[in-house]
């Protein structure tokens, strides 16, 4: 399955800003499959873009126009997009084009944690932080496991506290 195959539901899938140095972030489209976690870095930067609709802004609840702050589709780079767009999302193609890019397996994952405080200071209109504890494999499918977290800043209009759930639910129950 590609990103231009995936069915784009209301919770299926969100945008967050993750810190990865002091002054770093980078915003990823993170999406919410049966058995994994895909996470997609597409801007480099905290910026929004107007261009015209992205394929992936078919979702009806999402019809602030692109450019809006508080369109979440609207921080990522169009070109970014286009550059993954046609890649398998379950092979290593996605980490070849960018090695921030991830894919967590959701049986890895230990707990899921919504933090809705509102950050000082951040301009942007969020609602609030998600926090994912996994165990990280050395080798894909075997290896060393050790504990790690993704942290997100939800940006935009999005339901934090449904992802959650969405994320939360067995891979056995079903999911895109």
């Amino acid at each position: 399955m590609t990103l231009k195959e995936f069915v784009f539901e209301e919770t299926n899938h969100f945008v967050g800003m993750r810190r990865h140095t002091f002054f770093g972030k980078s915003v990823f489209l993170v999406l919410i499959t049966k058995n994994f976690l895909i996470g997609l870095k597409l801007n480099k930067s905290l910026s929004i873009e107007n261009t015209t609709t992205l394929f992936l802004q078919a979702t009806p609840e999402k019809n602030t126009p692109r450019g809006a702050f508080s369109n979440p589709y609207s921080y990522l780079k169009e070109k970014c997009v286009r550059a993954v767009e046609k890649k398998c999302l379950f092979d290593q193609s996605i980490q070849a084009a960018c090695s921030r890019n991830f894919r967590i397996d959701r049986i890895d994952i230990d707990n899921v944690h919504y933090e809705p405080v509102k950050i000082s200071g951040f301009n942007y209109p969020h609602q609030g932080k998600i926090h994912i504890r996994y165990m990280k494999r050395s080798k894909p499918g075997k290896g060393i496991r050790t504990k790690h977290e993704e942290s997100f800043t939800i940006l935009g209009e999005q339901n934090a506290s449904e992802i959650v759930k969405y994320i939360l639910k067995p891979p056995t129950e079903e999911l895109a």
